[in-house]
């Protein structure tokens, strides 16, 4: 096999680093300062026998320059089409990513990941020779997963092809429709929007995604053939955070994809961040409170909401924590315990201890909050009393042995296994006991794991989910709810209807089986205060719609 390289590169100091590596790679190396002398040696190789290159390395110039220019045309010629090149670059630019991406052969590699030629040479000599291989992505998008939505067949491929070439995975949808009901099944990240459909706006079709809390973490960009005015004010009325243009250039579209991109993964880090944060904070410091300089709360642990029997921070979040405690209450002295009553409403207050700490220079405070000890011995024996709910149906002893289990990873399979509690009702009318149980033996015949489902309350059934992906537990939840809603019982001519709470065990692995269980119990009381037919997933904090393709 031919082992030379043709090296192209400005800089005194990367070339010869360059050129070093390659060289202890095995490879023989002509290493050239200008773009202009690598042009003719190229054209010249074929006049020494066996002086062909098998590759280049082409260091991108920081700075457009004319004969770097010549030299990628030269490239690019049917001549040296297949010839593997190996682009070295410092700043990763959209048209650099371009070029590469409408090449053949070619891959990119940072300057500071120099040591990655050795698989991007290895990879694509090893090709050339063993005839056409697939092509695989030259970028590493693959964690983008991106929504097309555009009624024009051509359109939707030659995106589909554009944006593949750089790593992202695509899914195409052609109507409204169609885009709502994939955007449901699968979790995207950013949607491109074709304005104009032929079932609908896509102001219109961005607004239902934006807003619905089964698809609402998605990011939209609008991509249209007009500039008018109106249509932008529309789009960015309606979610979208971007305009994009079809008559626009492609490395300005993918530029623009790019920076959609970055800001996606930074909202994904900082969800990440905000995760090892709870886990932080619930180790350390248990019970806490964050209150900024305007007494407004803007933190809660999941400990604190455990206390405070909130199934989320939806109702603490920007709220100030006077309307809780109280101005008097919250005015006690810092690093003193404080008895108080917290207040959530005129139905729900409990009694506490609270203690102040001043930290940073902002004027924020950090709230510890305990239980009264007086408190203590009830709240036991009311999570004793939980257990004896659960055992005394059938299946119930067995049911908490094995979430038990399963909580001590003694038993578990590969992939997730969740909680999941629905509560059914006949429109706001508890069933019958018989009518419990023929739900039960209806729920068997399809799930056929009697230890991994129980009734556990007057109207509520428990589920331990295995699945192998965390969206696969969703299509999940909503299965069983359709299986429940479904369901006839004798002289009874209304549909049921159920609500869900579904909690993963992997996130929750510090919680005893009882003490999940009360926190799905808390995210089913708050889905039911809001209508019937819906889920709670409390781990990403979103609502899931039984019936995605209807409204709500």
């Amino acid at each position: 096999m031919n082992t030379k390289l043709l090296l192209v590169e400005p800089s005194a100091t990367m070339r010869y680093v360059l050129e070093d590596y390659a060289q202890s790679l095995g490879y023989e190396v002509d290493a050239l300062e200008e773009y202009r002398q690598a042009k003719d040696a190229l054209n010249e190789q074929f006049r020494a026998f066996e002086g062909d290159y098998a590759g280049v390395l082409l260091g991108w110039p920081a700075v457009p320059d004319a004969d770097a220019d010549e030299f990628a045309q030269v490239l690019e010629q049917d001549e040296f089409a297949d010839l593997p090149v190996v682009v070295m670059s410092t700043d990763m630019r959209s048209s650099t990513r371009a070029w590469v991406a409408g090449r053949e052969t070619t891959s990119l590699v940072s300057w500071k990941e120099y040591q990655n030629v050795e698989g991007q040479l290895s990879r694509m000599l090893a090709s050339s020779d063993s005839g056409p291989q697939e092509v695989n992505p030259k970028f590493d998008n693959n964690d983008i997963h991106l929504l097309v939505v555009d009624d024009s067949i051509s359109i939707r491929y030659a995106l589909r092809d554009m944006f593949e070439l750089q790593g992202y995975r695509v899914t195409l949808a052609a109507t409204h429709d169609e885009a709502v009901a994939l955007a449901k099944a699968t979790q995207m990240d950013l949607a491109i929007l074709d304005f104009y459909l032929q079932d609908g706006s896509g102001d219109v079709l961005c607004r239902e995604l934006t807003h619905d809390p089964a698809t609402g973490n998605i990011t939209c960009a609008m991509l249209t053939g007009t500039y008018s005015d109106h249509i932008i004010k529309r789009s960015l009325r309606a979610g979208a955070v971007e305009c994009m243009f079809k008559n626009e250039s492609s490395e300005l579209i993918l530029s623009r994809v790019d920076a959609l991109s970055r800001i996606i993964r930074q909202r994904e880090a900082l969800i990440n961040s905000r995760i090892s944060l709870d886990k932080i904070v619930d180790t350390l410091a248990g019970a806490t409170l964050l209150v900024d300089g305007k007494h407004r709360i803007s933190y809660a642990s999941p400990k604190a909401l455990g206390l405070l029997k909130q199934a989320t921070d939806e109702a603490l979040i920007g709220t100030p924590v006077t309307e809780f405690l109280g101005s008097t209450g919250f005015a006690g002295e810092t690093d003193q315990w404080h008895d108080v009553m917290w207040t959530m409403s005129k139905d729900h207050s409990m009694p506490l201890r609270f203690r102040k700490q001043a930290i940073g220079s902002a004027n924020e405070i950090l709230l510890y909050l305990q239980q009264r000890e007086e408190d203590t011995a009830a709240n036991a024996r009311a999570s004793a009393l939980n257990v004896a709910m659960v055992e005394r149906f059938p299946r119930g002893a067995d049911f908490l042995e094995c979430l038990g289990q399963y909580l001590m990873k003694q038993s578990s399979p590969e992939g997730f296994v969740s909680l999941l509690l629905v509560e059914v009702d006949n429109h706001d009318q508890d069933l019958a006991n018989e009518d419990y149980q023929q739900l039960e033996e209806d729920l068997l015949g399809f799930y056929k794991l009697p230890k991994h489902m129980a009734r556990i309350a007057d109207n509520r059934l428990a589920f331990i989910l295995r699945h192998k992906t965390e969206p696969e537990g969703y299509l999940m939840t909503r299965k069983l709810m359709q299986l429940c809603n479904a369901v006839q019982l004798p002289g009874n001519d209304q549909a049921l209807q159920s609500t869900a709470c579904l909690i993963g065990l992997a996130n929750n692995a510090a919680l005893t089986s009882n003490e999940l269980l009360q926190r799905v119990s808390l995210g089913v009381d708050l889905v039911s205060k809001r209508g019937s037919n819906q889920a709670l997933l409390l781990d990403v904090k979103k609502m899931l719609p039984v019936y995605p393709g209807q409204g709500r």
